[in-house]
């Protein structure tokens, strides 16, 4: 069998250490001064503490597992073992108490804990609801099975478990801790931070509870650097839980720190040498270009039994980059018949082509010269940089919420305002725009992405849709503010109030009167998409008339048509073609079309919705949102409509009103 390797010397692995010790004093350091929990010294990075170590400070000792406080010295002696990583040795202990004692259900509860420890989430929930069925009165084991259903992706189970718990034992901080990630996994993720606190007053030492506040700090407020200190204090009071050092290797690696990634992985392996920490492992590796480790890491996790989309497609990309192109193949087919859209497997094979283009370059031309017709359609995706926002409707708060993420992959999530939706990132990536509906910012508002320099930047509460000029220095939006005739105008603001006003706006007009239109897009030349209205429509009615395109400069304008169904909507612009979306074949799609009104292609054929279509910031991809298997997510495609793959999953809906809302990207 395969297995990585490590290749560094003594002295080198020591630095290494040495490292991490200063990250975590660091991050802990950091967040002193915000986390109610007390400073706490990290364990040792680079060794598993022996198994005989019993020099734990009081504060830093094991907190109880659930359920197990007062029972037979055989339990307490399972939980210990379990906690050591000794997973077969505890749940030999609990099988020999379950069969001795067939009606009582802590014997169940401390096995299903075994095996969410142990990362065997389908078995644990077996055991967990065999707990429930024994003692339905127990909030332990509500808690156990609330989290086999989290582990196990059911957000419903998890929440009515949750609830469960919560009934039983008001005052338990698992319950809490519990129904946290159920909160979290619904995309609940300020009613997650709310259980967590209340776990955390009812239980400093339950390692879930720091877990759950990690996870919140990295879900709300985009915080690496606080979620891993969270994560290393609950590390703290289980030591030699192989669980908690691979948990706090996956939050290093999503947040960028794949080099201290790597030695939480490792340190995880030391405990217990699970398949998934070798892909942890093997992706940290692949993240610093060391692609024969990666290989290596990615292999033993295969071998030992992992099937998962991501380690092959991991393992596809470090063998394409080695060019070893065939066995590349051989794992970009397993990755992508578990998930079709599994991007390093779909990259692994333009590196190949890539490879292959460029040695069939180096030789002697051949006689046939390529079709000049050939597809660019048929390339395999282009890499996605860049951040995503969108809105997602709180429907307990009754609130929009704004969150960014990374766009090829939708990590990094952090929430930057709540009370707003229909965002719009500015070109250079620094400012959010956005519509108001919390109090005191009602009126269209700007801010950093960090969520300070809140400022309002319109004077009316109906200004909404904001769009920035492609140099950064404009924004044009829509308004219902004309009680007249109650349709929509649209006002350019020619230079950014940046420190915040009440500025009225220049309405965008035809001479003697005002373009009816909404949804507006810059095009490259200063001129403005949008649905709405032409000169010659009867009544300026605004409905049915499709797309316009006219100047967006203060003199009078003169729109031109471009599309002509009622349903054409939510236009983009980049170059000289635009995406949008319409319902004018029964379900809402994706089509073009050219600024000139040529070439209306439909992109999209389905049954399902997609639409809020954006352009890359280099312009090689369209992302759009799609309800596609019942969740709404955010899907990309080439401009011509091949290779439409989900990136990540929106985490909730988009409100009562999705079709008047918007997305953004930004470098």
């Amino acid at each position: 069998m395969r297995r990585y390797r490590a290749e560094r010397g003594g002295y080198l692995r020591a630095v290494a250490g040495l490292a991490l010790l200063i990250f975590v004093a660091l991050v802990v350091g950091s967040c002193a001064s915000q986390a109610t929990d007390p400073v706490l010294p990290s364990p040792t990075a680079t060794s598993a503490i022996p198994e005989t170590s019993t020099e734990v400070p009081p504060t830093l000792a094991p907190s109880p597992e659930p359920a197990l406080e007062g029972q037979d010295p055989e339990l307490v002696q399972a939980g210990e073992l379990a906690a050591r990583s000794k997973i077969e040795d505890a749940i030999a202990l609990y099988q020999a108490s379950a069969i001795a004692s067939p009606q009582n259900a802590l014997p169940e509860i401390g096995w299903a804990w075994a095996l969410i420890y142990d990362d065997e989430l389908e078995l644990a929930l077996t055991h967990a609801q065999r707990a429930v069925d024994l003692d339905p009165g127990s909030s332990d084991a509500w808690a156990v099975l609330s989290r086999a259903h989290a582990g196990n992706g059911d957000a419903e189970g998890a929440m009515a478990s949750a609830l469960e718990a919560m009934a039983k034992g008001i005052d338990s901080a698992q319950a809490r801790a519990a129904l946290g990630e159920a909160h979290l996994l619904k995309g609940e993720t300020l009613q997650a931070l709310r259980a967590a606190e209340r776990a955390l007053d009812l239980g400093k030492t339950n390692p879930d509870a720091h877990r759950l506040r990690a996870r919140v700090f990295l879900a709300l407020e985009n915080q690496p650097e606080r979620a891993a200190a969270q994560l290393q204090t609950a590390a703290a009071y289980q030591p030699q839980l192989w669980l908690r050092r691979h948990e706090l290797g996956q939050m290093l690696l999503e947040a960028g720190y794949p080099e201290v990634a790597e030695l939480a992985f490792e340190d995880a392996l030391a405990l217990r040498p699970k398949a998934v920490t070798y892909a942890g492992l093997g992706e940290a590796k692949f993240e610093q270009q060391e692609h024969e480790l990666a290989r290596e890491a990615l292999a033993t996790a295969i071998d030992l039994g992992l099937e998962d989309a991501k380690a092959y497609g991991y393992l596809a990309g470090a063998a394409a980059r080695l060019g070893q192109c065939d066995a590349a193949e051989a794992y970009a087919q397993q990755a992508l018949a578990l998930d079709p859209a599994q991007l390093q497997a779909l990259e692994s094979k333009d590196v190949c082509q890539g490879t292959a283009k460029a040695t069939a370059t180096s030789q002697p031309a051949a006689t046939e010269t390529p079709s000049a017709a050939e597809p660019t359609s048929t390339r395999a995706v282009v890499a996605l940089g860049g951040r995503i926002a969108f809105p997602i409707w709180n429907a307990d708060l009754r609130v929009y919420e704004i969150y960014i993420v990374k766009a090829k992959d939708g990590t990094e999530r952090m929430l930057a305002v709540g009370g707003m939706h229909q965002p719009a990132l500015s070109p250079d990536g620094q400012w959010l725009a956005a519509n108001g509906e919390r109090e005191n910012h009602e009126l269209l508002s700007l801010l950093k992405l960090d969520g300070s320099r809140l400022v309002e930047i319109s004077a009316y509460v109906e200004d909404g849709q904001p769009a920035w000029s492609p140099d950064g220095e404009k924004l044009i939006y829509a308004s219902f503010r004309q009680g007249i005739d109650r349709q929509p105008r649209m006002y350019a603001l020619d230079g950014i109030p940046w420190e915040g006003g009440t500025v009225e706006g220049r309405e965008i007009r035809t001479g003697q009167d005002a373009v009816r239109g909404e949804m507006p897009s810059w095009a490259p030349d200063g001129r403005i998409v949008y649905r709405g209205c032409g000169l010659d429509s009867p009544q300026f009615g605004c409905n049915g008339l499709g797309l316009h395109i006219a100047s967006g400069a203060p003199e009078a304008v003169s729109p031109v048509r471009l599309t002509d169904h009622a349903g054409d909507s939510r236009p983009a612009v980049h170059d000289t073609q635009v995406v949008f979306m319409s319902d004018r074949d029964g379900d809402w799609e994706i089509y073009a079309v050219g600024l000139d009104g040529t070439g209306l292609t439909q992109l999209t054929d389905n049954s399902v919705n997609d639409g809020l279509p954006i352009w890359s910031p280099d312009g090689k991809t369209v992302a759009l949102v799609s309800d596609q298997g019942g969740t709404w997510a955010v899907w990309a495609m080439a401009p011509d409509g091949t290779n439409l793959r989900k990136l990540f999953d929106l985490g909730g809906n988009l409100g009562p009103d999705w079709t008047r809302e918007q997305i953004s990207w930004a470098p």
